[in-house]
């Protein structure tokens, strides 16, 4: 089905309805297929070659793949899988947008395809963007993730919130320029995209390396000297990247770090919050619950008494 005309919608005009957000494993090949809505799939770890329409694509750890409805698409993951975050969406809600999910199970059943929108600047989505162009989305898509399944009575406020999140930092990160020539314009197909300029470009490797670093170090103190040192960087330059490529700084990612795993222990109800704010960098319990209302607007044990009630 060949590509159809997009329809004007301004950024002010969005309003996100998330119906699938999942943290998947592809270990065998999809089946050529259409979609009525759009899909990110984001790509993790491992390799995946993808067919869209009639242009292919290697996908790597850092690439984006955004589907367009009704357009054909496949994929081939590697012999030993691939690690991705898979969202299907509307750009608007419609009248039943809350009724449909997925899997739909035969095409003639779809509903009319959703709109393929063009934003300003002549902003039109679909193919593949390389991780080149792209700030690192982990952060982004794992927020999107975690309220997509957060059962609260707010959670579409949170899955819409996160969701403009992710996407005002992919249009921020690339002109619309590049993005409509990497995407769907059809001059470069989906393996477009470019390469990223400037200071991050260059040290990308060593934002990277220090993103990993507090990964896997979030319950220790964060020295800003000390890891600025260890990717051979100031830490005045490290702040500037850091915060370029993950939308925080430092000190930010480290936070959301240990929130992100204290929310994960409180969930399993298996240990008493002093042990849990130990495990994420907190000696004082007080110090970590203060943090935790800052960080989630609910002390941990309402966020534990939230559960009850999903």
């Amino acid at each position: 089905m060949p590509a159809r005309p997009p329809q004007a919608l301004d950024f002010a005009a969005l309003q996100p309805w998330v119906r699938y957000a999942e943290h998947e494993f592809w270990r065998y090949p999809m089946e050529p297929r259409r979609i009525f809505d759009h899909e990110f799939i984001y790509l993790l770890k491992g390799g995946v070659r993808v067919v869209y329409g009639e242009r292919e694509a290697q996908l790597k750890p850092g690439d984006l793949w955004v589907i367009e409805p009704g357009i054909v698409n496949a994929g081939v993951p590697d012999p030993e899988g691939a690690e991705i975050y898979g969202v299907h969406f509307d750009f608007v809600t419609r009248a039943d947008s809350a009724r449909l999910r997925y899997p739909l199970r035969e095409e003639n059943a779809f509903p009319r395809l959703r709109p393929r929108p063009q934003f300003p600047g002549g902003l039109v989505l679909g193919g593949v963007y390389r991780t080149e162009v792209l700030p690192d989305l982990r952060t982004s898509f794992a927020r999107l993730f975690e309220a997509f399944h957060d059962r609260r009575a707010n959670r579409i406020l949170r899955v819409r919130a996160c969701w403009l999140e992710l996407f005002a930092r992919l249009v921020q990160s690339l002109s619309a320029r590049r993005l409509a020539t990497a995407g769907a314009s059809g001059q470069r197909g989906p393996d477009g995209g470019g390469s990223a300029g400037g200071s991050l470009a260059k040290h990308r490797d060593k934002v990277e390396l220090a993103a990993r670093y507090l990964e896997a170090h979030f319950a220790e103190p964060l020295d800003r000297e000390a890891l600025a040192a260890r990717v051979d960087l100031s830490p005045t330059h490290l702040t500037h990247l850091f915060k370029r490529l993950t939308g925080r700084s430092p000190i930010e990612q480290l936070q959301h770090l240990r929130m992100t795993e204290a929310k994960k222990q409180l969930r399993e109800q298996r240990l008493k919050v002093r042990e849990i704010a130990r495990r994420v960098g907190y000696a004082d319990p007080y110090h970590f619950s203060r943090a935790f209302r800052r960080h989630e607007g609910l002390s941990p044990r309402a966020y534990v008494e939230s559960l009850r009630h999903r």
